[in-house]
Formats: C-alpha cells, structure tokens, sequence
C-alpha cells in the first residue's frame, strides 16, 4: 500500500506542476493570436466591401472586386459590375495599366487574407503545443510581415490612384484629390489598418518565439 500511495503521490504532484494548455504560457503568442483574428476579419471585409472609392453624388461605390451604384449593380456595366474588365489590345496605356493595377489589388487581396490564415494557423499551433514556438514564432512573424506587405501594396495603388491625374502623360490616375465628389471608402481604412495591426503581430510573434527560447 505503501509503493501504490507513493507512486499515487508521485503522480499527481508531476500532473500539477506542467500546464494544462501550453496556450496560457506565452502572452505574446496569445496577443499575436487575437491580433490575428482581428487581422483575418479585417482582411475578409478589404475585399468584400465595396469601398475603396465612394462617389458622393452617384452613390457609386468602387472595391477591389465589385462596382455598385447605392447597392445594386449599375445599368450597362458589363461582366457583372466587375471592377477590373480587360479593355482590350486597342485601350489607351492609362487604361491597359488600370486593368493591371486592379488584377495586383486582387491578387494581393487574397494572399493577404492567406498569409494571415498561415500565421494565425501557426501562432495556434504554437500556443497549443502542437509545434515548437520558437519555430511557429517567426515562421508566423514571416507570414505576418508578407501579410502587411500586401496590405501596403494594396493601399498604396489605391491611393496613387486617387492623387494621380488623368492625363496619359502624368500618373494615368482618377483625379480623386481634385475631386469634391471622390473619397477614400472604407476599405481603404481598413487596409492601412490590417497592414499596421500585422506588423504588431509579426513582432509579437518574435517576441513570442525568442521568449520561449529563453524560458
């Protein structure tokens, strides 16, 4: 009775003292982790909202994928109200660099939403112990960090759309600033935000790692 009570005692006494979930231990995985999800929201709604540019008096609305006219789509637009259409080999340059500046904020639209995916998926798996946080830590801070990068990129063509003019011999843009009628949207906003909440998360995922290592 002696032997069972002790290797009782023995057990118990080991169970208490390791973690329940590895999650709890490390604060900076678990922010990077909340961050993340806040990022992967944000990051579904940059593309799904049509609001990069809002025209006051048309009630126009112009995302990353669709064009709307105070929600619906608007009479004669063709492939759906698609907002990057092919204007085919006789467009203008300005038009020909139109289309492949909206083909880039689409592209990048999604692999901004999958890099996030990538780093909240490790920065889990880290957190929960399934992987070595020290190695989840800046493999997510490298997922996040191209994340944020395609944010910027995202961001960046929208707004020098909105500053370029018009000519075919300046910036091949919309005019937006020296028009009353044009604003920046709401996916505009959210994108500079996803690219600063994913540098935030990138640099909690390092310290998350290098904590680890120390510990």
């Amino acid at each position: 009775r002696d032997v069972i009570g002790d290797w009782s005692s023995d057990v118990c006494s080991s169970d208490l003292s390791e973690p329940t979930m590895a999650i709890t231990d490390n604060k900076m995985n678990l922010g990077a982790i909340g961050v993340l999800g806040l990022c992967l929201i944000f990051g579904i709604v940059v593309p799904a909202h049509n609001g990069l540019f809002t025209l006051e008096e048309s009630k126009a609305h112009i995302g990353i994928w669709k064009i709307d006219v105070d929600g619906e789509c608007p009479d004669g637009m063709k492939d759906d109200c698609d907002s990057c259409v092919d204007p085919g080999s006789d467009a203008t340059d300005c038009a020909k660099a139109g289309y492949t500046k909206c083909q880039t904020m689409q592209a990048f639209s999604i692999l901004g939403v999958l890099s996030v995916a990538a780093a909240a998926g490790l920065a889990a798996a880290g957190g929960l112990g399934v992987m070595d946080v020290k190695m989840t830590g800046m493999a997510g801070a490298g997922a996040a960090g191209f994340g944020a990068l395609s944010y910027l990129i995202i961001f960046a063509l929208v707004a020098a759309n909105y500053n370029g003019d018009k000519s075919e011999d300046s910036d091949c843009g919309s005019g937006g600033a020296d028009n009353d009628d044009m604003s920046y949207g709401a996916s505009f906003a959210l994108a500079i935000v996803n690219w600063l909440l994913l540098m935030v998360a990138a640099g909690l995922l390092v310290l998350a790692g290098r904590s680890d290592a120390s510990a």
